[in-house]
C-alpha cells in the first residue's frame, strides 16, 4: 500500500490600484505612453484542502479523505508597476489599448505562500478599453 498527498490552496484578493500615465509620444491619433504605479491588496476569502490517499498494489483507491480549511493573511499585499503602452481613440474619449509591463511585490510576511511570495517579479499584457478624462 502507498500513500498519495495532494494540496490545494486559493486565495482570493482585491486590489486598489493608483497609477499615473504619462505621454511620451504622439503621432496623429496614436499615443505612446510610460505607465507607473503602486497596488494595495487584501484577501478577501481563502481556502486550503489537504487530501491523503491510500493506494493498494492494484493502483486501486483505497481511503481517501479531502480536509477543508479557511485561511486568511495577516498583512496586506503591496507592490508597484510600471509599464509601456500605446493607445489609440475609436470614439469620443474610449480608447483601444495595449500595455507590457510588470510588478514587484513585497514580502507580506504572511502565514501562507502565494504566487507573489514565490515569484517577486511577475510580467503581465494587458488589451482592452479605456476611458480617458
Amino acid at each position: 500500500i502507498g500513500v498519495e498527498n495532494n494540496e490545494t490552496q486559493e486565495i482570493h484578493y482585491l486590489g486598489v490600484p493608483l497609477n499615473v500615465n504619462y505621454n511620451l509620444l504622439s503621432i496623429h491619433r496614436l499615443k505612446v505612453y510610460a505607465s507607473m504605479g503602486v497596488m494595495v491588496e487584501k484577501d478577501l476569502y481563502g481556502t486550503r484542502k489537504y487530501r491523503s490517499k491510500a493506494v493498494n498494489e492494484y493502483s486501486e483507491e483505497v481511503n481517501s479523505e479531502w480536509e477543508k480549511k479557511d485561511i486568511k493573511q495577516k498583512n496586506l499585499q503591496l507592490s508597484v508597476n510600471a509599464g509601456l503602452g500605446v493607445s489609440v481613440p475609436v470614439y469620443k474619449n474610449l480608447n483601444l489599448y495595449g500595455k507590457i509591463g510588470g510588478a514587484y511585490y513585497f514580502d507580506a510576511k504572511n502565514e501562507y505562500k502565494t504566487i507573489y511570495s514565490d515569484r517577486k517579479v511577475l510580467m503581465d499584457l494587458n488589451v482592452g478599453l479605456r476611458v480617458e478624462f
